[in-house]
């Protein structure tokens, strides 16, 4: 019989050869960029994973540290962490560079909580390779929150950060979007946050928003949210 103490896959089932941390540890600033006293790094959440699903993406964890941490939204931990870990990380990488600053643009953003129109620099993002980067931490997660039980449905991300900076500021793609951010800041109000670090991210689980299944709001840098449906 196996031994009691094998460990498997949170995502595939495989026999586990390493931890993964969930989300990954790039997220998390290093003392030395963070410019807080606080240690950033504590208490991270792991789980069990096959090499495939945890050594062989990390690409899409330097791409995922990348566009969450350039949104203009977040906090000064996000700020930082843009232009510290993510800028020596470009230096390094010309794939990242050609992936994360894919043809910039200039343009202007309204900002509803100041009420100011800003200037800032556009990207094009690769939303399938974002889904799923957030796929994995989904599935890391649940397998964490829900006492090592492996999620095998589909999951749905919206990210609700996302925006279309044309020259319409209020266009069909955006008022959906506004939309969205609204709904999941009202259905997760009152639900407790998870994390020990939470101005760098932090999770709720919203057991009551789809019949069945749960969801999942993560929280990057207290701005770049996305809403996880399992199902």
């Amino acid at each position: 019989m196996p031994s009691s103490s094998v460990e498997y896959c949170y995502f595939c089932g495989a026999p586990a050869t390493s931890r993964e941390h969930v989300p990954p540890k790039c997220i998390f600033p290093e003392k030395k960029d963070s410019g807080v006293k606080e240690d950033l790094r504590k208490s991270l959440l792991t789980v069990p994973s096959c090499h495939v699903h945890n050594l062989s993406k990390s690409t899409d964890d330097e791409y995922l540290l990348a566009i969450l941490s350039m949104n203009c939204d977040n906090n000064e931990i996000g700020r930082t962490q843009a232009t510290t870990k993510l800028a020596r990380a470009l230096l390094r990488s010309d794939g990242l560079k050609l992936a994360a600053l894919n043809n910039p643009v200039r343009r202007h953003i309204y900002d509803p909580s100041r009420r100011l129109i800003l200037e800032t620099a556009a990207l094009t993002v690769d939303p399938e390779r974002l889904k799923r980067c957030f796929d994995h931490i989904g599935r890391g997660l649940y397998w964490h929150h829900f006492n090592q039980k492996r999620f095998t449905g589909q999951i749905s991300a919206h990210i609700e950060f996302l925006v279309n900076p044309g020259n319409d500021l209020f266009g069909e793609f955006n008022h959906p979007q506004r939309r969205l951010r609204e709904l999941a800041s009202h259905a997760f109000s009152s639900i407790q946050k998870i994390g020990a670090n939470p101005s760098a991210f932090y999770y709720q689980v919203n057991h009551n928003v789809i019949e069945l299944y749960p969801a999942m709001r993560l929280v990057f840098y207290e701005g770049s949210c996305i809403t996880l449906v399992f199902g």
